[in-house]
């Protein structure tokens, strides 16, 4: 929404307000802070969130901490059999040693963890992604949220990797911090920013959302007072009635999304 006050010029002030939600900034944000990683039509789509260019997503890969190359087994084992390790009989384990090919003639206790954890992954390879049985037994070294819009099936996953909470000052990022970030991937997924500027002249140009904590948010009493607070005791009394007319009169109830 743009409108001026220019059928109005005898009054000295020449004065355009444009107030709307920015569709095209809301997309450039997305594109900068998030990254597809797994597209799933079963489940939520799942992105990486960059913090704004912290980090390349497209390097980004789910780590775990995965302890022992037997620690590492005895999970496979389980997930193998569905059952825990200690259940599973000696023939039940040499299956699965027997369907990692690589380790056909190569001992247990001579392997390196991302040997084995190489292997496993090539025995998944048709079956499910490697990420689903890491995360049912290792703690994962990144942090995960889930976020929902305005209409049904509108959700999806989102990883926050540590490296990104880092980079905001986090020298040890635990979920809680993770989960510090909520609105703001809320807001990049399903809301548009707000712009909203009056110009003044052709010479000043006063932008309400400086003085707004969430600018994701509008309303126009509040859009007055900012005006009240920052704008109008710069001009002349006869000035500061024009605007201020001016901006009730013109201030959109509820803008609209360009």
């Amino acid at each position: 929404m743009r409108k001026s006050n220019f059928d109005q010029s005898s009054t000295g002030l020449n004065l355009v307000l444009s107030c709307s939600f920015d569709c095209d900034r809301a997309r450039m944000d997305f594109e900068e802070c998030l990254v597809n990683l797994e597209r799933n039509h079963r489940k939520a789509d799942v992105w990486v969130f960059t913090g704004f260019g912290s980090i390349e997503a497209k390097d980004f890969k789910r780590t775990y901490k995965l302890g022992t190359p037997q620690e590492l087994l005895k999970a496979y084992v389980s997930y193998q059999n569905s059952k825990d390790f200690s259940l599973c009989s000696l023939s039940e384990v040499k299956t699965v040693l027997g369907n990692i090919w690589q380790f056909d003639a190569t001992p247990i206790r001579k392997t390196t963890t991302d040997e084995l954890l190489d292997a496993i992954a090539n025995d998944m390879r048709w079956d499910a992604p490697l990420h689903e049985f890491l995360e049912e037994y290792f703690e994962p070294e990144f942090f995960e949220l889930t976020t929902t819009g305005y209409s049904q099936g509108d959700y999806a996953t989102v990883i926050i990797p540590r490296e990104v909470l880092v980079a905001y000052g986090h020298e040890d990022p635990t979920q809680e911090i993770a989960d510090s970030f909520q609105e703001t991937i809320d807001h990049l997924f399903w809301d548009a920013p707000l712009y909203c500027k009056l110009e003044i002249n052709d010479e000043v140009d006063f932008h309400f959302t400086d003085y707004l904590k969430n600018t994701y948010d509008y309303d126009k009493g509040q859009m007055l007072e900012i005006a009240e607070k920052h704008l109008l005791n710069q001009w002349p009394e006869d000035a500061q009635k024009i605007i201020r007319e001016f901006l009730e009169n013109t201030l959109p109830e509820s803008p609209e999304y360009i």
